[in-house]
């Protein structure tokens, strides 16, 4: 009985399934890719859709245990609600770090804070990560 269960649920889940559509095959206008033995490279490509994206890159510090790949890009496309969006990008030791008209950026640092920032930094105390007071500097009086 739970096999003849089981068999109907299968049919009817096989029969109330959506047809799958071949995804269209978007074909590659333009691609260009260099590399040397040296660690540089650099690619490009642009899309019949409206897809462009280039990269540039080398290696830093190479044979090192700080061995690293420093790199510079963009990229662009045509959003669904019909805006084209671009990002420019660099990423190296310092991170990731993109930027584009339409990615958020964070507020400006109210002039309280940015005074306060000021005045430790003449005070010369030293604070960790967190920002919590690390070494406090005797001040001459």
């Amino acid at each position: 009985m739970k096999l003849l269960i089981a068999a109907v649920l299968l049919v009817s889940v096989g029969v109330h399934a959506r047809p799958q559509q071949p995804a269209p095959v978007i074909q590659i206008l333009k691609y260009s890719q260099q590399q040397d033995p040296a660690g540089y490279y650099s690619f490009s490509f642009e899309t019949e859709n409206g897809i462009q994206a280039t990269e540039d890159g080398t290696v830093i510090r190479p044979g090192t245990d700080s061995e690293s790949t420093a790199k510079q890009g963009s990229f662009s496309y045509p959003g669904p609600d019909g805006v084209y969006y671009s990002v420019s990008y660099v990423a190296d030791d310092n991170g990731f770090r993109a930027s584009g008209a339409h990615l958020p950026t964070p507020p400006p640092i109210p002039a309280d804070i940015l005074e306060s920032l000021k005045e430790n930094e003449r005070d010369g105390n030293e604070f960790d990560e967190q920002g919590f007071l690390k070494k406090k500097k005797r001040q001459v009086q």
